[in-house]
């Protein structure tokens, strides 16, 4: 037998027994090692070992990372049905959610009178704070504009 010599699906069934046991031995619930077996059996189909010699070496690889894998996804999945389980955000008030309104008409009034050269970081800092929920829109005496100064801005031209 060669060296590039592939496996046959004959090679590859005579180890069933075999990697049946192994897969048992991975997992607790019967269904689950045969599903893990068949899919060993798919991926070995797929792309099947380079010599008939390393077969059982490399039937354990791929059943040990389709387990892993499979752990994993069920971690995530567990985690992802716990957050979504868990009690919802209460929500807001009529009068919060009236608050919150007249917060973004605010920002929306302040965004429509701005002018060049001052828009773009002005509007970008507007939408952080309507985003953030600050709910406070300052005033630091910027008379041109009745705005808002962040740091590296310049006096509107407005």
């Amino acid at each position: 037998m060669g060296m590039s010599e592939r496996a046959e699906p004959g090679d590859l069934l005579a180890q069933a027994r075999w990697l049946r046991a192994l897969a048992g031995s991975l997992l607790r619930e019967p269904a689950e090692a045969d599903d893990a077996v068949q899919e060993t059996w798919l991926a070995a189909l797929r792309r099947p070992p380079a010599m008939r010699e390393s077969l059982r070496p490399w039937l354990t690889t791929v059943l040990r990372n389709l387990v892993r894998s499979q752990r994993r996804a069920d971690r995530h999945r567990s985690d992802r049905e716990r957050r979504a389980s868990e009690a919802p955000i209460p929500a807001p008030s009529p009068e919060e959610l009236l608050a919150q309104h007249e917060e973004l008409r605010t920002v929306a009034a302040m965004v429509s009178a701005l002018g060049e050269p001052c828009t773009n970081r002005r509007l970008a800092a507007l939408c952080r704070i309507a985003r953030d929920g600050y709910g406070v829109l300052w005033h630091d005496g910027n008379a041109a504009c009745d705005y808002p100064s962040f740091p590296g801005d310049t006096q509107c031209s407005n």
